[in-house]
């Protein structure tokens, strides 16, 4: 995994979390 797809995972979580 890249450095960019985990920081888009873990964007996604957060977004998730958000919501």
């Amino acid at each position: 995994m890249t450095r960019k797809e985990g920081a888009d995972m873990i964007s996604s979580f957060l977004g998730l979390g958000w919501q």
